[in-house]
């Protein structure tokens, strides 16, 4: 067996001698700062992460485990949409969706063919999910439009949906204050909790001020007699990183947010929402969501 000493010798010189692309530099920088943060926390003392490379039982369960999680998620809004009747509108936005596909998922198990228009500031991750998306060809069209939700222009839609939105948006609004690039923030998990502290810290001045710019982006999006849908649960990341604050932050701004709009013109409709979970346990359930129409 090498010693350590002999494995960092040889990293070192395959790294001098090799030609790597700028994936395999940002992969093994993103592998080696994971290292450091490990030894650091003295972690290698207490846990394993020993992988070999041909563990085909491992890599195969890992896999499917991710297929089964993002399969039951689409399912679970797929029970809500139904609900709502989204198949009666033509035009649908996901609202900062991230790298991979959840409501497109459930749009494609209820049969949706409309036009699903996806929201983020990120172009590479919707591009990522359209790919994704391809595989199951579905009968929907996607379109792409990259924005600030709190800065640029918006246009208005039938359905306006969110998966996990909020603690995104929170994350996105105060990053940008403080000049922390959104790269940054989910490659290196020290710099998410320590963003997340500052915000628990000062949760009494940043919980109204954040709810009311994020009603403020429904407000804008919304059409007159259209449905906003969200979700927002406990997250597997905010579980690893024992940021148990932060499920509860976002529960008080969900919230706020539903009470900005409903004294806005907008009507609860969760009854569709217990509805849809009467009798299928989903990822999340009717107390992790909420259903507006939108009256006025």
């Amino acid at each position: 067996m090498n010693n350590s000493g002999d494995v960092l010798a040889k990293i070192q010189l395959l790294t001098k001698s090799a030609e790597l692309t700028d994936l395999e530099r940002s992969r093994l920088a993103n592998e080696l700062n994971t290292v450091h943060e490990r030894l650091s926390k003295g972690d290698y003392q207490r846990f394993s992460y020993t992988t070999n490379t041909f563990d085909v039982p491992n890599r195969t369960r890992d896999f499917f485990t991710e297929l089964e999680f993002y399969c039951l998620l689409g399912q679970t809004w797929a029970a809500l949409l139904k609900e709502m009747g989204v198949n009666q509108f033509s035009r649908v936005a996901d609202l900062c969706p991230g790298y991979t596909p959840k409501i497109e998922l459930g749009l494609f198990y209820t049969g949706y063919t409309g036009e699903v228009v996806v929201l983020d500031t990120d172009e590479d991750s919707i591009g990522q999910l359209q790919q994704f998306m391809a595989l199951f060809q579905p009968d929907f069209t996607i379109t792409k439009k990259v924005v600030n939700l709190f800065a640029d222009p918006l246009d208005s839609y039938d359905v306006v949906l969110g998966n996990h939105i909020i603690d995104d948006l929170v994350l996105y609004y105060y990053s940008q204050k403080r000049n922390i690039p959104l790269s940054e923030l989910y490659a290196h998990e020290q710099t998410m909790i320590g963003l997340w502290h500052e915000i628990i810290e000062n949760k009494e001045e940043y919980i109204p001020e954040i709810t009311g710019l994020i009603a403020n982006i429904f407000l804008k999006t919304v059409k007159k007699g259209g449905y906003l849908c969200l979700s927002q649960y406990p997250s597997y990341m905010e579980r690893m990183l024992d940021m148990d604050e932060a499920p509860r932050f976002n529960k008080r701004v969900l919230a706020g947010v539903a009470e900005i709009l409903t004294q806005q013109g907008f009507t609860p409709e969760n009854h569709k929402a217990k509805k849809a979970f009467k009798t299928f346990k989903g990822h999340f359930g009717p107390d992790d969501c909420i259903i507006l129409r939108r009256e006025k």
